[in-house]
């Protein structure tokens, strides 16, 4: 049980950064 939430936690977190980053780096791209 704790170890299929940990592993569905950390796969949230990684779309996450993900997106996280690719908003950043269009966000970069846009103001260039």
């Amino acid at each position: 049980m704790s170890e299929l939430w940990l592993m569905h936690y950390c796969v949230i977190v990684h779309i996450y950064i993900y997106i996280y980053k690719r908003k950043l780096v269009g966000h970069t791209y846009a103001h260039t």
